[in-house]
């Protein structure tokens, strides 16, 4: 080597000395860990998005479809007076009065109850995992 590379590689050389270099690895790679979740994260909220859009997009189409539908289907219905439909509403509503209103039995909800359920179920797994949390640290 020359005198000059020499010189080079003498100053550009630093070693450093690191206390308990197994520790900083070990935090070095939990950090790029959390960096990787972070990023798949994100390409995964990335990913909804563009989803979003789609389905924004098959709605709106469905929205003009269905206005376009209904603007056809007014076409194609008789004219009518609004006041012929105000009297047919108040002749229903007579009719209804004089009907005898039979008691309806109100079966249990058991969508709640399987709700409930399902959320019991959950937080025992959440207090069985903090407990394997507890006897571990």
């Amino acid at each position: 080597m020359t005198k000059m590379t020499k010189n080079i590689i003498s100053e550009d050389s630093y070693f450093v000395s690191i206390k308990d270099p197994v520790e900083s690895r070990r935090h070095i790679l939990e950090a790029s860990k959390k960096c990787l979740q972070s990023l798949q994260s994100y390409q995964k909220i990335l990913l909804i998005r563009d989803e979003k859009l789609r389905e924004m997009e098959v709605l709106r189409e469905s929205v003009k479809e269905l206005i376009f539908l209904n603007t056809k289907l007014g076409h194609k219905l008789p004219q009518y007076k609004s006041e012929i439909i105000g009297q047919f509403k108040r002749e229903e509503k007579k009719s209804e009065t004089k009907q005898e209103k039979k008691p309806v039995k109100a079966e249990p909800k058991r969508e709640e109850h399987y709700d409930r359920t399902e959320l019991q179920k959950l937080e025992e797994s959440l207090n069985a995992i903090e407990e394997k949390l507890k006897t571990l640290g």
